[in-house]
């Protein structure tokens, strides 16, 4: 053989044993088909999906691939009625049908690649003529609709799509790069996202951040959706939603929160707000009832004065819901169970009441008593209400001497009795206050010359104990003391501390002293003050005393200090006795010292001091207390300047 002829044939044999060169995929080779990623030609289905050589795409689980295009349901493969029918590589005639590659004549419809004439329809890339319809690559002529790459003719009806478009269609134009102003996938028509309810375009729909579009009456603001009085102008928001037909369970307007009306005070919403029938919801003590407010027993605990319900005055006084009455003249307030004088009961007929009193005006009125102590001055006294007794230490009966002893007074016989002479050392102007939580009467300090004392004793009633508590205030006399049922302490005012005046305030708990602080701006300091609680209004009431000078300013305790500014002020004095008067709910001082000793007696309503119309005579440094059995103050002793007379007499108010 020729050697090169040889060597050819060799080379020729050896290529063709070589690896086969695959073809790039292309629109050129890959018409009936898509290319994948991999640039493989694939044949259409749900997973690739495609013709002409363009780029697969997946279809929705929904959808189908129909003819290179994700379709929800079959396009095409119109049908029509009639005999016969042909299938595979058949033709149909008459009023049959035709699938695979076979043609349809007369009514009938042809499916895959065949024709349909007369008023068929064709699906594939045939062609149908007459009324019918193609879809795919074919062609329709006469009233009929071509869909695909296909044309129509005649008077059809039909629009074109753009193709095979993973995007959404803008007429034939496949739009990508989808947007909120062009949103959709899959060939489907592009729509326009509302600006209030989305924000973005994914997975072909319209979508406020990652979720679905706002809801009536809410708005897409930062990828949220929100309700509020821009978006629910209408009606309220609950939780994020906006509820237009609002209702009593759900009122409101303008995007306010949604709230619920009290069924008591009203039965519907209107205008964005509880109503009661057409008008407001109803008041306190009121209720709804037939879309009327009225006041009755059943939310009314005071008195109605129509549909109003009142909680009580001299010229509206009532209970449980009943008419409102006036008070007549045996009554000056109106307590928890109607028209009273003071803080007890109604008068009887005919009696006027007068400052708390049946009868007239209360009078001061001396007791001649059994058993009377020695005169004296500069005394404490408190009452003992588990024992019925007013208890009184202490004193000083003449210049530069001083008492040691106890007395108590029964006000049942008006009898004195000394009960110990022993006990804490002799002194005056000492605190004495009854603790009624622990059944003893507490004093502390006082003085005797020079001496300050700061100890502090119990009397039981039989004997005194001396306690040792953990803390104790600096010595003192002058100090003014009583007791804060409220908590439940002795509570110790001021008083000389032997270079100074004080403004502290002392409670004592019946283990130890504590100063009370953070009680805001207190009283000027001073000793010689007269103070009481006031049950009535919760509070401890603080005038009068002396400094420089004497005092006519008025305070009062609870949680901080409050200066009285309003009223008629009390006569400026010191050492004036005091004590709640509980039967007419007034404070009460009596006497006192300024310049010289005074014989008047003013009472204390919260606002302003009234003189009383009558008083123990001239006298200071005088003590008294609230007999609480018999509803009385118990006053004893004193001292009257300019007289220079130490008294021994006993007065009750």
């Amino acid at each position: 053989m020729n050697r090169p002829l040889f060597l050819l044939l060799c080379v020729l044999s050896l290529a063709a044993c070589g690896p086969a060169v695959t073809e790039k995929c292309t629109p050129s080779n890959c018409a009936g088909g898509c290319c994948d990623a991999a640039g493989t030609c694939q044949l259409p289905s749900t997973q690739t999906c495609g013709v002409n050589g363009l780029s697969c795409v997946t279809c929705f689980n929904s959808q189908s691939c129909s003819f290179g295009i994700c379709v929800s349901s079959n396009i095409g493969g119109g049908s029509a009625t009639g005999g016969g029918s042909g299938g595979g590589s058949g033709g149909g005639s008459g009023g049959g049908s035709a699938t695979g590659g076979g043609s349809a004549t007369g009514g009938g419809s042809a499916t895959g690649g065949g024709s349909a004439t007369g008023g068929g329809s064709a699906t594939g890339g045939g062609s149908a003529t007459g009324g019918g319809s193609a879809t795919g690559g074919g062609s329709a002529t006469g009233g009929g609709s071509a869909t695909g790459g296909g044309s129509a003719t005649g008077g059809g009806g039909g629009a074109a799509s753009c193709g095979a478009c993973f995007g959404c269609c803008q007429g034939t134009t496949c739009i990508t790069a989808v947007s909120t102003a062009t949103c959709g996938s899959n060939g489907q028509a592009c729509t326009a996202c509302s600006a209030t309810a989305a924000d973005n375009c994914d997975s072909g729909g319209c979508r406020c951040g990652t979720n679905a579009p706002c809801g009536t009456g809410t708005r897409c603001v930062a990828s949220q959706c929100v309700c509020d009085s821009t978006s629910c102008a209408g009606g309220c928001c609950a939780q994020g939603t906006c509820v237009l037909a609002v209702s009593p369970a759900q009122c409101g307007a303008n995007g306010a929160a949604c709230q619920s009306c009290d069924p008591v005070v009203a039965n519907n919403c209107g205008g964005g707000a509880c109503r009661c029938g057409t008008g407001a919801a109803c008041g306190a003590g009121t209720r709804c009832f037939n879309s009327q407010c009225v006041c009755d027993s059943t939310t009314c605990a005071g008195c109605c004065a129509g549909a109003t319900c009142s909680t009580g005055s001299v010229s509206q006084c009532g209970v449980g819901g009943g008419a409102c009455s006036a008070c007549d003249q045996r009554a000056d307030n109106c307590g928890p169970a109607g028209c009273r004088c003071g803080l007890g009961t109604l008068c009887g007929t005919g009696i006027v009441c007068q400052a708390g009193n049946c009868g007239g005006a209360r009078v001061w009125a001396q007791v001649t008593t059994t058993g009377s102590p020695p005169v004296r001055s500069d005394h404490a006294m408190a009452y003992d209400s588990a024992r019925q007794r007013v208890v009184m230490f202490g004193g000083e009966p003449s210049s530069n001497t001083v008492l040691g002893d106890t007395w108590e007074y029964n006000g049942a016989t008006s009898t004195w009795t000394q009960r110990a002479t022993t006990g804490p050392s002799a002194r005056r102007n000492a605190v004495l206050v009854y603790d009624p939580v622990r059944a003893v009467t507490v004093l502390f300090g006082g003085t005797a010359g020079s001496t300050e004392n700061n100890d502090t004793w119990e009397w039981n009633g039989t004997a005194w104990t001396q306690k040792t508590p953990s803390a104790s205030p600096t010595g003192r006399h002058g100090a003014s003391g009583a007791w804060d049922p409220v908590r439940q302490r002795v509570v110790m005012f001021g008083g000389d501390v032997g270079a100074t005046f004080s403004s502290e305030v002392w409670e004592y708990d019946g283990t130890t002293w504590s100063l009370r602080t953070g009680l805001g701006t207190a009283p000027p300091a001073r000793y010689g003050a007269a103070v009481a609680w006031d049950l009535s209004r919760s509070r401890l009431v603080v005038s009068s005393g002396s400094a420089s000078s004497s005092w006519s300013d008025t305070w009062e305790l609870g949680a901080t200090w409050q200066q009285v500014t309003t009223g008629t002020l009390s006569p400026a004095r010191f050492y004036a006795a005091a004590a709640f008067h509980t039967a007419i709910g007034r404070t009460v001082i009596a006497g006192g010292v300024s310049g010289a000793s005074l014989s008047s007696a003013s009472s204390y309503d919260g606002v302003s001091w009234t003189t009383l119309g009558s008083a123990p005579t001239t006298r200071g440094w005088v003590s008294m207390t609230w007999d609480s059995t018999r509803a009385k103050l118990v006053l004893f002793g004193g001292y009257a300047n300019p007289t220079s007379s130490y008294l021994g007499d006993t007065w009750e108010y």
